[in-house]
């Protein structure tokens, strides 16, 4: 096998495959890259088992068709080439690359490199790839605990992405039209995957699945890559019927000021341990207070409030920071109703359990 490419693709592509390579695998075969090259086009493979990514390169010359593994450490070489185009070549599994800098070593067999299932037979929907990536935060509110399989994922229904971890959740909209008939559930570990593939470009992605009763795989596609993954199986509650359609209670505050807020009784209970914050209304004002072994802290802003009064709700001060952070709105609206507080707007909605004192 003999090809001509380009550097500074081989850069881009290096920085955005990286993250699909095991490299702690103990198969050395799958903490390498594999490059396929044909008369039609040269394509660089990662596989993992459980994702794999292939990419189309746009700039190379296929003198010799064939295989090469390289290895993820010595794939990475290639961007401290100084050439305009690096050769790679292998013959008798003596494997050479580089120009006027070159290195060479003995290469892996490429047929024993495991294929990734290929078969995606329907349709679910097309997104543009930044609109896409800018929902991935999402990921933060799956669950990391074992024992809750389908919570280690981000579900994809109709037009929602719902994440939970059970104690506090959050729901997405998408514009777009799935047709998926089922719910795809992406393992968070894959949004860690996609986030570096997906790059700073925008396009059109094409998302397709597959589903047995046994495996579900889902292909994300873009110009001239597509990555692939296994879908988590399982069941996902119905996240959009846990948010209350009424509420017994409601405040609202302005979100910097909500914040400063936390951050305060966040930072004057730090004990190294955890702990619960109080809030209640009463007189359209917000308190706030944190008990710890040492100390009481209290706090007070101004607010709107509507319904019953908030009469000790208690809850997680670091999920309620996280999930706030994310609301852009300049005002924030709390609205609580047996032991769940929702808050959010159209696009974003996120839903924290309460704690029992």
């Amino acid at each position: 096998m003999k090809v001509i490419l380009d550097q500074k693709e081989l850069v881009s592509v290096i920085g955005k495959i990286e993250k699909v390579v095991n490299r702690k695998s103990k198969n050395p075969i799958l903490s390498c890259v594999k490059l396929t090259a044909t008369n039609n086009k040269i394509t660089i493979t990662a596989n993992n088992l459980e994702s794999a990514v292939v990419y189309n390169l746009n700039y190379g010359e296929t003198i010799e068709k064939g295989d090469v593994l390289i290895s993820a450490d010595d794939f990475k070489l290639l961007s401290k080439m100084k050439d305009d185009t690096i050769a790679i070549t292998e013959h008798d599994n003596k494997v050479v690359i580089g120009g006027n800098r070159t290195f060479e070593y003995c290469g892996i067999d490429p047929s024993s490199f495991p294929e990734f299932h290929s078969t995606y037979d329907c349709d679910a929907f097309t997104i543009n790839s930044q609109e896409f990536k800018n929902k991935f935060k999402i990921k933060e509110f799956c669950s990391k605990e074992d024992s809750k399989r389908s919570f280690q994922g981000v579900c994809i229904h109709q037009d929602k992405m719902w994440a939970s971890d059970t104690y506090y959740g959050a729901e997405y909209a998408l514009q777009i039209d799935n047709n998926a008939i089922v719910d795809l559930i992406i393992p968070r570990k894959a949004f860690d995957e996609l986030e570096k593939v997906i790059g700073k470009d925008n396009e059109t992605l094409t998302m397709k699945y597959h589903m047995t009763k046994e495996a579900g795989y889902l292909s994300v596609c873009g110009s001239d890559w597509c990555y692939m993954t296994r879908l988590i199986v399982g069941s996902y509650c119905d996240l959009t019927k846990m948010f209350p359609q009424d509420t017994e209670s409601a405040v609202t505050v302005k979100t910097d000021n909500m914040l400063d807020m936390l951050d305060f009784a966040k930072t004057a209970g730090a004990t190294g341990v955890k702990y619960a914050v109080c809030i209640n209304t009463q007189n359209n004002k917000l308190h706030i207070s944190c008990m710890t072994p040492t100390k009481h802290i209290t706090d007070t802003l101004e607010a709107e409030v509507s319904g019953q009064d908030i009469t000790a709700v208690y809850f997680d001060v670091d999920r309620m920071q996280q999930c706030i952070k994310y609301v852009k709105d300049n005002a924030v609206t709390l609205k609580c109703k047996t032991g769940l507080i929702a808050f959010g707007n159209e696009n974003e909605r996120y839903l924290i359990a309460t704690v029992r004192k």
